[in-house]
């Protein structure tokens, strides 16, 4: 019918751009149960304000180019999630960004490869492990998982040599800081609101980072301290 040839040529326009920001245009193509030509799709940037999207799990199994994909909405008050019902079953593995707000899951795919990721913003995600087993995090500069309060451990980042920033403000469920021995280009570690953390784990772990600067016994000990460290206290002082 009509309708039909309408969405077949609006698909096929689609999936001739690089870029896609439309977010009635990127809906039909997460919804495809059949998606095809998306191979030269290289980035997708959705605003969910006011757009619902159940998202169908195999979505991104072709988009072989795609680099960036961010999920986010410009508004707070009229923010939708994305649904996956059926959960996900893949992500490209040439993915440099990967910013997701609010993603609804508790795990990234099993398969995701981010040898080549080197942004990773999901605040306020379901997300409860970052990653798992024996995944390679080479190029990863930048994490943002603030506010996932399932999240439990982020052990795997002891491993993102390359990393510069980690917030994981308000993770209120998270027991555990990577350990930042090889963390050598770490600039940031925000620890605000994580309330379940002791604080002797992030002077023991934290240290390392600033002895290894040769820094012990210096004026700029504590700055250095204070610009990778943010603790918030239960008693709301500043803390060093």
């Amino acid at each position: 019918d009509i309708g039909r040839a309408i969405v077949n040529e609006e698909k096929k326009q689609m999936t001739r751009r690089r870029r896609l920001w439309q977010p009635s245009s990127i809906r039909l193509l997460l919804e495809d149960n059949e998606p095809k030509g998306t191979e030269v799709i290289e980035g997708i940037f959705l605003d969910t304000t006011n757009v619902n999207v159940v998202v169908n799990q195999m979505a991104f199994e072709n988009m072989y180019n795609l680099r960036l994909l961010k999920i986010y909405s410009s508004s707070s008050e009229t923010a939708q999630e994305l649904h996956l019902p059926d959960g996900l079953h893949s992500l490209p593995y040439e993915l440099r960004l990967l910013h997701w707000e609010k993603y609804p899951l508790r795990s990234l795919p099993q398969d995701f490869d981010p040898s080549h990721l080197v942004e990773l913003n999901m605040p306020y995600s379901q997300l409860q492990n970052f990653l798992g087993g024996t995944k390679s995090l080479a190029k990863l500069k930048i994490v943002n998982l603030s506010h996932s309060q399932q999240l439990v451990e982020v052990n795997e980042l002891s491993k993102a040599c390359a990393l510069e920033q980690i917030d994981l403000q308000g993770c209120t469920s998270l027991e555990r800081i990577p350990d930042t021995d090889r963390l050598k280009n770490l600039q940031l570690l925000n620890l605000s609101g994580c309330t379940t953390i002791k604080r002797e784990e992030i002077t023991e772990k934290i240290k390392g980072l600033y002895l290894k600067a040769g820094l012990r016994g210096t004026k700029s000990e504590s700055m250095v301290f204070s610009t990778l460290v943010k603790l918030e206290p239960e008693d709301n002082t500043e803390s060093q």
